[in-house]
C-alpha cells in the first residue's frame, strides 16, 4: 500500500522487519512465507530504517534519519517501546549488533566525517574507534572475530577482534577494492556470509567491463615529431 524498505532478517530466519511509509508510519513484520498480514510492531515515524536484528531475537536496531540522525532499539518483547541507543548531538546510523549482543558496531560523524566505531550493549559508554580514515557500513562475521567496513575510497577492510579478557581490535587491512553504488548512506550496499569469506554487493550493470589498456611502441620516435 506505500513504499517498504530495508528488511533485515530474524535470527531463525522466520520473520523480516522492515519500514514502512503507510499509515501508521513505522516499522513492521511479515512472515518470510508470506504467510499471514503485515503487523506493526512499532509506530516510529518518517525515516526510520532498520540495520539488524540481534541474534538472540530480543532487539532491533534502527536508523532515525531525523537531524541528527540516530541510532534506536526496538524491543520485540513487551511493551515494545524504542529507546535511543547514544544520544548524541552528532549523526550516528548503520547499527549492527555483534553475535553475542554485547557490541553495537555503528558510524558516527563525531570527528568531523564518518568514522566506524564500536560501543558496548546495553551502552555504557566504552568506545572504541574502528577507522580512523573515513569509515562506512559495518558488518559482523558470525562468530564475531572480524569487522568488515567500506574504507572512504571504497576498499573493503577487515578488522581483527578479541573480546577475551578485554574488547581490543585489530590494525584494518584492506582486502579488495569495491565497485559499489553510489547510493544514499542509509541504504545497505553489501552483505557478509557467516564465516567472512564470501561478499554480495551491490554494483552497477556492467561494473565488471575493464578499462582498456593501451601499450604505445617505439615511443620515443613521437618525441622527435
Amino acid at each position: 500500500p506505500a513504499d517498504d524498505s530495508d528488511p533485515v532478517f530474524s535470527p531463525d530466519g522466520r520473520w523480516i522487519a522492515f519500514y514502512s511509509s503507510r499509515q501508521p508510519v513505522g516499522i513492521y513484520r511479515k512472515a518470510s512465507n508470506s504467510a499471514g498480514a503485515d503487523e506493526l510492531i512499532a509506530t516510529t515515524g518518517l525515516a526510520t530504517y532498520p540495520r539488524d536484528w540481534s541474534q538472540d531475537g530480543r532487539f532491533v536496531i534502527y536508523d532515525n534519519n531525523a537531524s541528527p540522525s540516530s541510532l534506536w532499539v526496538l524491543p520485540m518483547d513487551g511493551d515494545r517501546k524504542p529507546a535511543r541507543y547514544a544520544p548524541a548531538s552528532f549523526n550516528e546510523l548503520q547499527g549492527h549488533f555483534s553475535p553475542d549482543g554485547r557490541w553495537v558496531a555503528y558510524v558516527s560523524d563525531e570527528t568531523g566525517r564518518q568514522e566506524v566505531f564500536v560501543q558496548d550493549f546495553p551502552l555504557t559508554g566504552a568506545k572504541t574507534a574502528v577507522s580512523v580514515m573515513g569509515g562506512s557500513e559495518p558488518r559482523w562475521r558470525r562468530d564475531g572475530r572480524e569487522l568488515f567496513f567500506l574504507a572512504a575510497d571504497g576498499r573493503l577492510m577487515s578488522v581483527g577482534v578479541e573480546t577475551k579478557p578485554e574488547f581490543r581490535l585489530g590494525v584494518p587491512k584492506p582486502l579488495f577494492q569495491t565497485r559499489l553504488m553510489n547510493v544514499p548512506a542509509i541504504s545497505r550496499r553489501y552483505g557478509v556470509s557467516a564465516d567472512g569469506q564470501r561478499f554480495l554487493m551491490n554494483v552497477p550493470v556492467g561494473g565488471d567491463t575493464l578499462s582498456p589498456i593501451t601499450v604505445v611502441l617505439n615511443w620515443a620516435s613521437g618525441l622527435k615529431k
